[in-house]
């Protein structure tokens, strides 16, 4: 994996930040934006700001560039000029996610696995090494196979919540979670009506204890995107 400096990222220098967030003070219960002076509605961001686990490192893809990772690391104390992880896929990657334990990095992809492969997003991996980042990788079979877009998410027990666009889904885009049992993703299973609709169902993010599921939708009479939130319940469904 090469770094190489993001050229639209930070003209005119970069600013000495420290601390969890990019600097930014810790989020609290009221909404609002984040760090407006280094990611600007004027420039535009595909995906969020993912941070690794440990907090010394930050991923996302940039609107002008959506087919590119940007990322910045903690260097002595401060985040380091952002720069762009080529991953060494042709058709670009994106919308990434740490594993819980920050030892992989997953996102998406166009690129296709062989000449005649069918263009579809896929989901790749690399693992962390003591250089970098490996070579990128398939996700397992059983996830592999479903047609996906855009941001996943994984649990604390590395179970993986993603959009699938498998044809007889609901309405057109359902969330559904691969469950790891501890050497590969099990087939993957509709998370059902409870978060399902006949609407778009997509971009799910998952509490770490998997306690609740933040979720986009897209009505069927509109194209508006509203995020929605559900709670796991007694009986942990």
């Amino acid at each position: 994996v090469v770094l190489t400096s993001f050229a639209g990222a930070r003209e005119g220098g970069f600013p000495k930040l420290s601390g969890r967030y990019l600097g930014q003070e810790p989020p609290g219960i009221t909404p609002e934006l984040f760090a407006p002076s280094l990611f600007s509605a004027e420039h535009g961001y595909h995906s969020p700001v993912v941070f690794a686990p440990d907090f010394t490192e930050a991923v996302w893809s940039p609107m002008a560039r959506e087919d590119c990772l940007e990322i910045s690391r903690m260097v002595d104390g401060y985040w380091s000029v952002p720069r762009e992880a080529n991953f060494g896929l042709e058709r670009g990657v994106s919308d990434a996610a740490y594993w819980p334990d920050g030892s992989r990095i997953y996102f998406a992809s166009f690129h296709p696995p062989y000449s005649s492969a069918p263009e579809m997003e896929r989901i790749w991996y690399a693992e962390r090494e003591e250089t970098g980042w490996s070579a990128p990788r398939l996700v397992d079979d059983a996830v592999l196979a479903h047609p996906t877009h855009w941001t996943f998410s994984f649990a604390n027990n590395k179970n993986l919540y993603f959009t699938s666009e498998m044809p007889g889904v609901r309405g057109e885009q359902d969330i559904y979670v691969a469950r790891f049992d501890g050497v590969r993703y099990l087939e993957p299973v509709d998370l059902g009506p409870a978060v399902n609709s006949d609407a778009k169902d997509l971009a799910p993010f998952v509490a770490r204890d998997e306690s609740y599921l933040i979720f986009t939708r897209v009505g069927t009479e509109t194209r508006k995107a509203d995020l929605y939130i559900s709670f796991k319940d007694s009986l942990g469904q």
